[in-house]
């Protein structure tokens, strides 16, 4: 990916730069204002052929350009951010990831084309099952702070 010039999000509640990269100041701009939470800030960074983020994208796609199985593509564009997050195993990287995915699904829910009800009650599942998958390291780290098998559950 030898990208000139370029713009990257940076969301105030997120360490990584955004998935997304524009071709001016002013459509990154416009994409965050959209998808900008109550609460939330972000800056637009200028990026030029040196841009880490690329690098990594670059080589995640040349890791899977030659896939030894056809690849699905989600039913719909969000999705792949949702299944993203699922496998996910660094801990440490699941709230960016679900982040990620939380930002695909408010991006397509601002989109001018009305979603069908198949895709409303996929957009409810899957944030119904973000918000569980989120919940689980803390689980998991508060039994192991009580030192019993015992579960609490976590208001």
């Amino acid at each position: 990916m030898d990208r000139q010039l370029h713009y990257h999000i940076r969301w105030s509640r997120v360490i990584a730069l955004d998935w997304e990269c524009f071709n001016s100041f002013p459509e990154a701009e416009a994409k965050a204002k959209g998808l900008v939470r109550r609460d939330e800030t972000y800056v637009i960074e200028e990026r030029g052929q040196d841009c880490p983020r690329c690098a990594v994208a670059l080589s995640l796609k040349m890791a899977h350009d030659a896939p030894a199985e056809p690849v699905r593509t989600p039913k719909y564009r969000w999705k792949q951010a949702v299944l993203d997050a699922f496998t996910e195993t660094r801990s440490e990287a699941l709230p960016l990831k679900v982040n990620a995915a939380e930002h695909a699904i408010s991006a397509r829910l601002c989109d001018n084309t009305p979603a069908d009800l198949d895709e409303q009650l996929a957009i409810r599942d899957a944030l119904q099952s973000l918000r569980v998958l989120l919940s689980e390291p803390k689980r998991k780290i508060e039994d192991k702070e009580n030192g019993s098998g015992e579960k609490k559950a976590i208001a």
